[in-house]
């Protein structure tokens, strides 16, 4: 489980907290500390995530404040994170006072373990607002996933059939590889998702000797998808090593929605496949984007 802690809640002195009604391992020095005092220093503690483990079995209490921030992003890239997602769970589930499971909380995931995890994960977090998922396991198209209707931020980190499980309300649809030739899903992608405003996906394939020309059916795709009228940004990353015809291809589209950017590197693939780490791209292309209206 990767701990990301929020900034504290607003209404904190609205919520009743009082020393008197804290837990305490201290009868005497615990309950005379300021209130906002205690709860920095639960919210300092869960930092680290065996301690915010330990943190939520030790009350009630800090169960219910520290949920909301712990499982808020959730990063599970090792089967030991998904242990221990799990046992925060179970251990949630046996509480006499449990009122809500953390996967209610859980709005940013990240998930890269294997294809059973992910299905019995992502039936549990139904309020998630963004998905990161691999794909090895679902390279047949007829396998899927049951993904919240609340998600609208997917992001696929390479070759997949994963976006026919994209509900209809994803908006920020991303491939962080090349993605599952762009030319075959634009015909698949725009009907089932009709609030698709931004779509991103990277360019990295190299050319091949005696190879056509592969770029004119990525153009007639990205033709495609900006013929649907709630498309706002198409952001694509072609890698230096790609086949160069890909980036003149896209150097002739003169629509001011597409923005391409050559360079890039593992790493940056790697922030992609992050918890928010589509964010800073996002806000570049739209600020492009927003420049290019301008001057028309």
């Amino acid at each position: 489980m990767s701990v990301q802690i929020m900034p504290l809640p607003t209404p904190i002195h609205s919520r009743n907290y009082s020393p008197s009604s804290m837990p305490s391992a201290s009868p005497t020095a615990v309950p005379y500390l300021p209130t906002e005092l205690v709860l920095e220093i639960f919210r300092l503690g869960a930092t680290d995530t065996p301690t915010a483990v330990n943190l939520l079995q030790l009350s009630s209490w800090t169960r219910e404040f520290l949920q909301p921030s712990l499982y808020d992003t959730v990063l599970l890239n090792t089967w030991s994170r998904v242990d221990l997602f799990r046992l925060a769970l179970n251990h949630e589930a046996k509480g006499q006072l449990r009122r809500q499971s953390g996967t209610d909380f859980v709005k940013k995931l990240s998930i890269d373990v294997g294809e059973y995890p992910i299905k019995d994960i992502l039936n549990d977090c139904r309020r998630l607002t963004s998905l990161v998922v691999s794909t090895h396991p679902f390279h047949d198209a007829q396998r899927s996933l049951n993904i919240s209707p609340s998600c609208t931020h997917l992001t696929v980190t390479g070759p997949t059939y994963l976006f026919r499980s994209a509900p209809p309300s994803i908006t920020h649809l991303t491939f962080t590889q090349d993605a599952p030739l762009i030319q075959r899903i634009s015909d698949g992608v725009i009907a089932p998702l009709p609030k698709l405003s931004h779509l991103a996906f990277r360019i990295q394939a190299h050319p091949l000797p005696f190879a056509p020309d592969p770029s004119p059916r990525l153009i007639d795709a990205v033709n495609a998808f900006l013929e649907n009228p709630t498309i706002e940004v198409i952001f694509v990353s072609v890698s230096e090593d790609a086949d160069p015809r890909f980036w003149h291809a896209l150097s002739e589209i003169k629509d001011h929605r597409v923005v391409a950017r050559r360079g890039g590197d593992w790493w940056e693939m790697k922030k992609w496949a992050m918890p928010n780490g589509d964010e800073a791209f996002w806000s570049s292309a739209e600020r492009e984007v927003a420049r290019r209206r301008e001057e028309l």
